[in-house]
C-alpha cells in the first residue's frame, strides 16, 4: 500500500485506527528519500469537516466530501465520477504507464 494511490472509503477521522495508519503512513514517508515520489492518499468523508481536511492535508491526505446532503447519495456519485474518469484516462495516473489492455487471441485447442 506504500507505493499505490490509497483512497479510504467509510471510515471516520474519529476512527482511532484510521488516524494511527493515516499518521504512520506520513511518517514514513516524510522520513523517506523518496518522499517526493509519494503517492496521494485520499479519504472520502461524508460532510465537510474544516479541522478535519487541516489535519488530514497536514500528513499529505487529500479529504473529499460528499457534495450531497445525503452521504450514502454524495458516495454514489462520486464513485461513478471516478469509474469515468478512469474509464476515460488514457493512463494510469497510479504508476503514468498505460492502462493494461485485456489480450484478444486464440486459445489453444
Amino acid at each position: 500500500m506504500v507505493a499505490r494511490v490509497a483512497l479510504f472509503v467509510g471510515y471516520s477521522v474519529s476512527d482511532v485506527g484510521l488516524r494511527y495508519l493515516l499518521y504512520r503512513l506520513h511518517k514514513l514517508w516524510e522520513g523517506s528519500p523518496y518522499a517526493a515520489a509519494r503517492p496521494r492518499t485520499y479519504v472520502f468523508l461524508g460532510r465537510p469537516n474544516p479541522v478535519q481536511a487541516r489535519v488530514l492535508s497536514s500528513w499529505g491526505i487529500v479529504p473529499l466530501f460528499s457534495e450531497s446532503e445525503d452521504i450514502g447519495e454524495g458516495l454514489r456519485q462520486f464513485l461513478e465520477s471516478l469509474r469515468d474518469q478512469t474509464r476515460s484516462a488514457p493512463h494510469s495516473e497510479a504508476n503514468g504507464r498505460p492502462r493494461a489492455r485485456p489480450r484478444r487471441g486464440r486459445r489453444a485447442t
